[in-house]
């Protein structure tokens, strides 16, 4: 991860519902966990999960892609 990539993980994870949210995804594992139960077990309003969990989906997203990139770098 370049700087930047750090900074902006670092950022997501610096407010506690979003480091709460990142913590139960871990455990969870690969299956997930749907919006409304993570908002239950969390005790947080599920209208402000979207907002909370963005920064994590955006980070996700820029992970595959860098892996699909790796992949495809392998294989040329």
């Amino acid at each position: 991860m370049d700087t930047k990539e750090v900074l902006a993980a670092l950022s997501a994870m610096a407010q506690e519902s979003r480091l709460g949210i990142f913590r139960l995804l871990v455990q969870v594992g690969p299956e997930g966990m749907a919006a409304t139960r993570i908002a239950k077990q969390l005790d947080i309003m599920t209208r402000m999960n979207m907002f909370v969990s963005l920064p994590l989906q955006m980070l996700e997203k820029n992970a595959i892609e860098r892996e699909i990139q790796a992949i495809g770098a392998t294989t040329v």
